[in-house]
C-alpha cells in the first residue's frame, strides 16, 4: 500500500535540519534502509502537487529526518511547526464536508487532473478570484442598469405613480452600489442595510412565498446568481449549479447546491444501483478503479469492481437505513403515505434479508439514482 508525501514539506522539513539531499540519503542509508538520491529529488520535485511512495520509504524518510511519518504525509502538525509559527509548515484543516463535496473533488481530479490537495491548496485564490469576478460582474450590470434609468427618468415626468415605483429602483441602485464597494460578496450586509432602512420590506425580497420567513441571502445571493450565469456560457460543461428549484436547497452562507461531473458519476457506475452507492457512499473513490475498467467496453466488469468494494455487514447497513428513512418519513408526514401504509415496518433479520436479496436482483435500473 502506497501513500503520498507534498515536495514542499520533504524540503522544508529537510532544510529546517540543513541537510542536503545528499545528507539526506546518507542519513537514511545509517538507518539500513536506504533510500537513492534519485528518488529524494524526484520526491521534491514540484511539478507535481503530492508523490506517491511505498510505506519502507516513507519510514525511512520520517526516520531520517527524526519526524513522525504523520508529520512527513502532511497529516499531523509537528509540535515545532506550532512554535515558530512558519509559512510553510502544513496545518490540519479542521471541517467537515458532506459526501457530495468530497464526490466533486473526485470528479475535479479525473475530469482536470487537478490533485484534491492542488484544490485545497488553491482554494484561497479561486475563490478571491471569483468573488472579484463577480463584483465586477455586479458593476458592469449596473452601469448598465444605470443608463435604463436614465432614460426612465426623463419618460416618468410628473407621473406620481411612476414617481413612487422610481424612488424604489433609485434607492437598490444605490444600495448595491454601496455593497460592491464595501466587497459584499455575499450580499449579507446590503441585506442588514435593506432591513434597517425599509423594515416594512417595500422590496419584497424576504419573505418565503410557501409561509416561511427567510433572509434574503437564503433565497439568492448576487454571488449565487453569478455563479449561475458563469457557469451557464459553457457547453458541455461538468458543472451545475443549483439545478433543483425546491426552496430548501440552498446554504445556509448564501453559497449554492452544485454538482460537477455528474454524467461521469453515471457513466462510471453505468445503472448499477450498488455501483453508485459504493462511489456516494466512499466505499471506493474514482482513482480507486483501475485504469483498463474505465473502457465504454468494461462496463460489466467496472461495476463488479465497484460492488465487491462494499462488505455484505455494509449492504445490510445500508439496507437498513433506508428502512429506516421510512419510518421515518411515515411518522413525520403521514399524508404522504396511503392509510393502510403509514403504520412503521418492524425490520426484522427476516426483512432485511428479503430487501436485500430485492435489492441485488434489480441492481442494474434505468436511471443511475440509488432508490
Amino acid at each position: 500500500m502506497s501513500t503520498t508525501i507534498p515536495p514542499e514539506l520533504l524540503k522544508s522539513l529537510r532544510v529546517r535540519q540543513n541537510l542536503s539531499q545528499g545528507d539526506l540519503e546518507r542519513k537514511a542509508a545509517e538507518n539500513k534502509t536506504p533510500v537513492s538520491l534519485s528518488t529524494i529529488k524526484r520526491l521534491e520535485d514540484k511539478k507535481r502537487a503530492r508523490h506517491t511512495v511505498m510505506p519502507r520509504v516513507l519510514k525511512a524518510l520520517a526516520a531520517a529526518l527524526n519526524v513522525d511519518e504523520g508529520e512527513l504525509t502532511g497529516n499531523k502538525v509537528s509540535p515545532r511547526s506550532k512554535d515558530t509559527r512558519h509559512l510553510g509548515s502544513f496545518v490540519p484543516v479542521k471541517d467537515k464536508i458532506d459526501r457530495q463535496t468530497d464526490l466533486s473533488f473526485q470528479a475535479v481530479e479525473a475530469i482536470y487532473g487537478i490533485s484534491r490537495s492542488a484544490q485545497i491548496a488553491m482554494a484561497p485564490l479561486f475563490s478571491a478570484l471569483l468573488a472579484e469576478s463577480s463584483l465586477k460582474w455586479r458593476k458592469d450590470r449596473l452601469v448598465e442598469i444605470g443608463t435604463i434609468a436614465g432614460r426612465l427618468d426623463n419618460l416618468r415626468g410628473d407621473n406620481l405613480l411612476l414617481n413612487g415605483a422610481f424612488s424604489r429602483t433609485w434607492e437598490a441602485e444605490k444600495l448595491e452600489q454601496w455593497s460592491i464597494e464595501a466587497k459584499d460578496v455575499l450580499g449579507h450586509r446590503a441585506i442588514e442595510r435593506l432591513d434597517e432602512d425599509f423594515p416594512e420590506d417595500v422590496f419584497g425580497l424576504e419573505h418565503n412565498h410557501d409561509g416561511g420567513h427567510e433572509r434574503g441571502w437564503a433565497c439568492k445571493s448576487p454571488f449565487k446568481r453569478f455563479l449561475q450565469d458563469l457557469a451557464s456560457r459553457f457547453d458541455s460543461s461538468p458543472i451545475e449549479i443549483d439545478g433543483a428549484n425546491s426552496a430548501d436547497e440552498y446554504m445556509p452562507d448564501g453559497l449554492t447546491e452544485y454538482r460537477i461531473g455528474e454524467a461521469l458519476i453515471d457513466e462510471i457506475c453505468a445503472n448499477s444501483r450498488w455501483a453508485r452507492i459504493a462511489i456516494e457512499f466512499g466505499h471506493a473513490a474514482i482513482k480507486d478503479i483501475p485504469s483498463e475498467l474505465l473502457g465504454k467496453d468494461k462496463v460489466e466488469e467496472r461495476r463488479e469492481f465497484l460492488k465487491s468494494r462494499i462488505s455484505e455487514a455494509d449492504r445490510i447497513a445500508h439496507v437498513r437505513a433506508n428502512l429506516e428513512l421510512n419510518n421515518k418519513l411515515r411518522a413525520e408526514q403521514p399524508l404522504a403515505f396511503d392509510e393502510d401504509d403509514r403504520e412503521p415496518i418492524e425490520i426484522t433479520p427476516e426483512l432485511l434479508e428479503r430487501a436485500l436479496k430485492r435489492l441485488n436482483k434489480n441492481d442494474v435500473s434505468d436511471r443511475g439514482d440509488e432508490q
